[in-house]
Protein backbone atom coordinates (compact mmCIF):
# COMPACT_ATOMS: atom_id res chain seq x y z
CA UNK A 1 0.00 0.00 0.00
CA UNK A 2 1.43 3.36 -1.02
CA UNK A 3 0.73 6.28 1.30
CA UNK A 4 1.06 9.92 0.28
CA UNK A 5 2.54 11.72 3.29
CA UNK A 6 1.44 15.35 3.42
CA UNK A 7 0.85 16.22 7.08
CA UNK A 8 3.90 15.91 9.29
CA UNK A 9 5.30 17.62 12.33
CA UNK A 10 8.88 18.27 13.34
CA UNK A 11 9.54 18.02 17.06
CA UNK A 12 12.77 19.36 18.49
CA UNK A 13 13.81 18.60 22.05
CA UNK A 14 16.72 20.67 23.33
CA UNK A 15 18.65 19.91 26.51
CA UNK A 16 21.09 22.13 28.37
CA UNK A 17 22.52 22.59 31.86
CA UNK A 18 20.91 25.13 34.16
CA UNK A 19 24.02 27.27 34.47
CA UNK A 20 23.86 27.92 30.70
CA UNK A 21 20.34 29.37 30.85
CA UNK A 22 21.26 32.99 30.05
CA UNK A 23 23.70 32.01 27.30
CA UNK A 24 21.10 29.74 25.68
CA UNK A 25 18.42 32.42 25.95
CA UNK A 26 20.59 35.07 24.33
CA UNK A 27 21.71 32.79 21.50
CA UNK A 28 18.17 31.43 20.96
CA UNK A 29 16.81 34.95 20.43
CA UNK A 30 19.58 35.70 17.92
CA UNK A 31 19.10 32.40 16.07
CA UNK A 32 15.32 32.79 15.96
CA UNK A 33 15.58 36.35 14.62
CA UNK A 34 18.01 35.24 11.91
CA UNK A 35 16.16 32.03 10.97
CA UNK A 36 15.35 31.42 7.33
CA UNK A 37 12.23 29.47 8.32
CA UNK A 38 9.18 31.06 6.71
CA UNK A 39 5.45 30.42 7.25
CA UNK A 40 5.48 28.78 3.81
CA UNK A 41 7.83 26.10 5.24
CA UNK A 42 6.32 25.36 8.64
CA UNK A 43 4.24 26.92 11.39
CA UNK A 44 5.35 26.82 15.03
CA UNK A 45 2.46 25.19 16.88
CA UNK A 46 4.40 24.80 20.14
CA UNK A 47 7.05 27.52 19.93
CA UNK A 48 8.66 26.86 23.31
CA UNK A 49 7.64 24.35 25.96
CA UNK A 50 10.09 24.44 28.88
CA UNK A 51 10.56 21.63 31.38
CA UNK A 52 12.96 21.65 34.33
CA UNK A 53 15.00 18.50 34.89
CA UNK A 54 17.54 17.49 37.52
CA UNK A 55 20.23 18.15 34.90
CA UNK A 56 18.96 21.52 33.67
CA UNK A 57 16.26 22.17 31.13
CA UNK A 58 14.45 20.49 28.28
CA UNK A 59 12.77 22.72 25.73
CA UNK A 60 10.34 21.31 23.16
CA UNK A 61 9.26 23.01 19.94
CA UNK A 62 6.81 21.51 17.45
CA UNK A 63 6.36 22.67 13.88
CA UNK A 64 3.49 21.86 11.51
CA UNK A 65 5.33 21.33 8.23
CA UNK A 66 3.64 22.49 5.04
CA UNK A 67 3.20 19.90 2.26
CA UNK A 68 6.39 19.46 0.24
CA UNK A 69 8.49 21.46 2.72
CA UNK A 70 9.86 18.73 5.01
CA UNK A 71 13.37 18.54 3.54
CA UNK A 72 13.81 22.32 3.44
CA UNK A 73 12.38 22.74 6.95
CA UNK A 74 14.80 20.13 8.31
CA UNK A 75 17.71 21.86 6.57
CA UNK A 76 16.81 25.28 7.94
CA UNK A 77 16.09 24.08 11.48
CA UNK A 78 19.24 21.95 11.61
CA UNK A 79 21.30 24.96 10.59
CA UNK A 80 19.79 26.92 13.49
CA UNK A 81 20.21 24.10 15.98
CA UNK A 82 23.87 23.61 15.11
CA UNK A 83 24.53 27.22 16.13
CA UNK A 84 23.01 26.47 19.53
CA UNK A 85 25.19 23.36 19.95
CA UNK A 86 28.19 25.69 20.12
CA UNK A 87 27.12 26.15 23.76
CA UNK A 88 28.84 23.62 26.00
CA UNK A 89 26.37 20.97 27.18
CA UNK A 90 23.65 21.88 24.67
CA UNK A 91 22.23 18.92 22.76
CA UNK A 92 19.07 18.33 20.77
CA UNK A 93 17.02 15.73 18.95
CA UNK A 94 14.80 16.32 15.92
CA UNK A 95 12.01 13.91 15.08
CA UNK A 96 9.53 13.71 12.22
CA UNK A 97 6.05 12.88 13.49
CA UNK A 98 3.13 11.81 11.33
CA UNK A 99 -0.27 13.30 11.99
CA UNK A 100 -3.02 10.90 12.96
CA UNK A 101 -4.59 11.53 9.56
CA UNK A 102 -1.39 10.25 7.91
CA UNK A 103 -0.67 7.40 10.32
CA UNK A 104 -4.08 5.71 10.61
CA UNK A 105 -4.34 4.62 6.94
CA UNK A 106 -1.03 2.78 7.34
CA UNK A 107 -2.85 0.32 9.56
CA UNK A 108 -5.96 0.28 7.40
CA UNK A 109 -7.96 2.69 9.53
CA UNK A 110 -9.31 6.21 9.22
CA UNK A 111 -8.81 9.00 11.76
CA UNK A 112 -12.09 9.82 13.53
CA UNK A 113 -13.45 13.29 12.84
Amino acid sequence: MEVDIQMVYLMINSYYPGHKLKEVGDKYIRVRNESELKPSHAKRIVPVGVYSTTNGFRVTAIYDVKPGQLEESIRILTKSMLILTEIEGYTYTMEVLLSGTEAMPMIGMKMPE
